[in-house]
């Protein structure tokens, strides 16, 4: 059995050799005069060792410690060496990891950008609420705690549906960051909607007669964009959703022979090619964007060239064309769009809405029109119920340019209807009795 007065003699030799204690524990002396205690152990009909530190690092004593602790790990069925590996790795990580930022520019060019349709969802999300709060710390520093203080932010703010989305997209994230070995766990990996944002409900808004007249009198008068609001009054008289009018090139519009707006599968939420009829307004007002565009492929091109073209100044228009040349693979965001609602929700004097609440008018005033629901969902791009969907494959284009036809006429009706006959049809409409102009 070794003593600390025969540790303190020993010398190197050629050759490295051991000296054996008791319970496992035995000291190595290597040429170099380095000296380290040893715990062999056998786990599973495996033969193991671990090595517990180095003499005088650790003294005696403290060597016969770690060696009583590593043997109750093996009695407990755990390998002391897997263990200190396992630890060592960590250590690494922590020194070595990656910012959440760096984590967050590797899942949008490793995953996000090449497998979904919108990967601009998922930066709008990290670039306003993630990485401001979190960018700055190492992946492995990042508590589960640090992530619910940010969404818990984002609640406080009244915007519990996006703490939800946040939270998703976080989860999302670092799941990858364990999948690439940046992590070694998922601390959001069991965190629900009840916890954060609570369970959503299904929004149900959409505009009475009396707001349709006021979106299409006041949109326009918007301090943004100018194809923002013309966009907007596109989506009321098409059906259709933000994304798609955000992505949408001149190439899926033909405005003379078909009059029909064509959106790929790549673009169309549930990934199948979509033809939608334009009504004579939605052609005038595609028009009217067309004149905004310039050069751009695009029908709403990024913000950045809208800019240019909007100003006043031949060289600032010259200066445009060259860059929508450059940057003709850049167009708005449906996010974009949001926000530039969300910007100037008074200038109109309606209560709260979005974009999409749009859509969802469009939906309701089809019904008001007494267009059949299976129309109304072909032009919404849903899919028909299942067994309508296996035996009916008629494509309703005629019924469809109908009804999109009736809808523009009728909102284009509304704007010119007096407020006080709007209001009664209102009143109307909220006790169940419907009254189509």
């Amino acid at each position: 059995m070794l003593q600390e007065s025969i540790l303190q003699k020993l010398q190197p030799k050629e050759s490295r050799y051991d000296l054996s204690d008791r319970d496992g524990l035995w000291v190595r002396v290597y040429p170099s005069g380095v000296i380290s205690f040893h715990y062999r152990y056998r786990l599973h009909g495996k033969l193991e060792r671990v090595i517990l530190g180095k003499y005088p690092d650790i003294s005696l004593k403290k060597a016969r410690t770690y060696c009583a602790h590593a043997r109750t790990r093996v009695a407990e069925g755990v390998s002391p060496a897997a263990e200190k590996q396992r630890k060592k790795l960590q250590g690494k990580l922590h020194q070595q990891s990656e910012t959440i930022k760096d984590l967050a520019d590797e899942w949008m060019s490793r995953y996000v950008e090449r497998e979904r349709k919108r990967p601009d969802i998922a930066r709008s999300i990290l670039d306003s609420n993630v990485i401001p709060s979190l960018g700055k710390k190492k992946c492995t520093e990042v508590t589960r705690r640090d992530v619910i203080q940010m969404l818990d932010k984002i609640v406080d703010r009244g915007a519990r549906a996006m703490a939800n989305r946040t939270m998703s997209v976080t989860k999302q994230m670092l799941q990858f960051g364990v999948d690439r070995g940046i992590l070694t766990s998922n601390v959001c990996a069991d965190l629900k909607k009840k916890s954060v944002g609570g369970v959503e409900k299904r929004r149900e808004r959409n505009l009475s007669f009396k707001e349709i007249k006021d979106f299409w009198a006041k949109i326009e008068e918007f301090p943004t964009y100018k194809s923002v609001p013309i966009a907007l009054k596109l989506l009321l008289v098409t059906a259709q959703r933000r994304g798609e009018i955000a992505a949408a090139e001149w190439s899926h519009i033909d405005l003379r022979a078909k009059k029909l707006w064509t959106i790929p599968a790549a673009n169309s939420k549930n990934g199948k090619e979509h033809l939608v009829p334009l009504s004579p307004i939605a052609i005038e007002l595609f028009r009217r964007l067309k004149r905004l565009a310039g050069k751009s492929r695009f029908v709403m091109p990024s913000p950045q060239i809208i800019k240019l073209l909007e100003s006043a100044s031949p060289a600032a228009n010259s200066s445009a064309e060259n860059a929508t040349a450059q940057e003709s693979d850049k167009h708005f965001t449906e996010r974009a769009i949001t926000k530039a609602v969300e910007r100037h929700l008074t200038k109109i004097g309606m209560a709260h809405w979005t974009p999409h609440d749009l859509r969802r008018t469009a939906s309701t005033q089809l019904a008001k029109l007494g267009v059949s629901p299976h129309v109304k969902e072909k032009i919404l791009n849903h899919a028909l119920p299942p067994m309508m969907a296996v035996y009916d494959h008629h494509d309703y284009m005629d019924e469809r340019r109908t009804a999109l036809n009736q809808l523009a006429d009728k909102v284009l009706k509304l704007s010119k209807t007096d407020d006080a006959v709007l209001e009664k049809m209102d009143r109307e409409s909220m006790l169940n009795s419907p009254r189509v102009i």
